[in-house]
């Protein structure tokens, strides 16, 4: 299973200065919680795109624990084509997993 280190962002923490640092802003949510903001590395994030793309399972690494989650939506920057904001989706189990995997051949 694919993991990368997310830590929590506050809101008022400003996109530009976030990706001088080589970070980029996420969020995760799931059925029946409230959206949480995170930062994740640029360079992590690549790789882990590259390999699991927007049908494997990430897990990310938070402060509160692991969270299991498919890559939903990933922003791009117009210029540069580079991810600028990415979404992720928390699994509630492993059946979901399956099952999206399934339908989504």
């Amino acid at each position: 299973m694919l993991k990368i280190k997310a830590d929590k962002r506050e809101k008022t923490e400003k996109i530009d200065e976030l990706k001088e640092k080589g970070f980029l802003p996420a969020v995760f949510y799931g059925a029946g919680q409230n959206t949480t903001s995170i930062t994740i590395s640029e360079k992590d994030f690549e790789k882990i795109w590259k390999t699991a793309g927007e049908s494997s399972t990430v897990t990310l690494l938070t402060p509160d624990g692991e969270v299991v989650t498919l890559i939903h939506e990933i922003q791009l920057d117009p210029v540069k084509h580079k991810p600028y904001l990415m979404e992720f989706l928390k699994l509630l189990n492993q059946v979901l997993v399956f099952w999206l995997k399934f339908f989504m051949k």
